[in-house]
């Protein structure tokens, strides 16, 4: 078993390797190839274009997404080659089965995946590191979920998903860049996957309190005429509040129908669709053996 390497270097200004260092691998190592970004694109939007550029040239039997910052360990890959075998149609994910974040992290991140359940009825709970069918790639790549967050991608497309338990590994070297607005923001592109399911939601949440405020109105009106629970003033100011809970209900829901009818245009932007010009370069590290 033989693979070729992409590394996917989203904009950064560091000087890139001339030759692999290390250990010799014994052939199984065929090429290493480094693209340079034309800018930085993101995480996601990186790992679209790896996608796209391994799509294309369609000499493997499946695609290994994972970072190159050591946290995602090379050694529990074959865990996730073993899954193929069984699944040959199917994306393998790496579960954290040993997880080292900080208490406030970790407090957030349960906090996050509750609310995407809640908002979308999905959950997400792998990340990045994954194995990618050489079927599923070609179907992924024609996707344009893959550009905004790859893992809501694999659970909103029909392709099949197994998982396998790994353990968090040791950064080479430095410290993550990963702050609290960026992790706010992977979250959010993980809904806008999601998008039209969770207008539709707002909408039917926002259709059922714009109900109950209508029976609170007609409540309170039969209680201002037809009981002696009356207390000057107060009809008129609970009639004020639902008058004005009332109208926002409606512009929330007037505004899910504009954007869920928005996020459906009849052409999308796919990774395979992706322009050559992102690439500002390739650099070769080891040419095809």
């Amino acid at each position: 078993m033989t693979a070729s390497l992409i590394i996917v270097n989203d904009g950064s200004n560091l000087p890139p390797p001339r030759t692999l260092n290390g250990a010799d691998t014994g052939g199984a190592i065929r090429s290493i190839e480094l693209l340079n970004l034309a800018y930085n694109m993101g995480s996601q939007r990186a790992i679209a274009l790896g996608l796209r550029e391994a799509a294309l040239r369609g000499d493997s039997d499946a695609v290994v997404v994972m970072d190159a910052d050591g946290e995602d360990r090379p050694e529990d890959i074959p865990k996730l080659i073993a899954l193929l075998d069984d699944a040959p149609d199917a994306i393998i994910v790496a579960l954290r089965a040993k997880r080292s974040e900080a208490i406030l992290f970790t407090v957030l991140y349960a906090a996050y995946k509750m609310i995407f359940r809640v908002l979308t009825g999905k959950i997400i709970n792998f990340g990045n590191f994954s194995l990618i069918s050489a079927r599923a790639l070609e179907r992924l790549v024609n996707t344009p979920e893959v550009l905004n967050h790859l893992a809501a991608a694999y659970v909103r497309s029909p392709l099949s998903i197994r998982s396998v338990p790994t353990n968090r590994g040791k950064r080479y070297a430095g410290q993550s860049n990963m702050n609290l607005p960026s992790l706010v923001l992977h979250g959010i592109g993980a809904m806008s996957v999601f998008a039209d399911i969770l207008f539709s939601r707002l909408l039917i949440a926002c259709s059922g309190l714009a109900g109950l405020s209508v029976i609170a109105v007609v409540i309170v009106i039969a209680m201002r005429f037809l009981t002696d629970l009356a207390i000057p003033g107060w009809a008129t100011n609970a009639l004020g509040f639902l008058g004005v809970l009332f109208i926002q209900l409606l512009i929330l829901m007037l505004s899910s129908v504009f954007l869920l009818l928005n996020s459906r245009p009849l052409v999308s932007v796919t990774p395979a669709t992706l322009s050559e010009q992102l690439i500002a370069g390739r650099h070769v590290i080891r040419g095809a053996e």
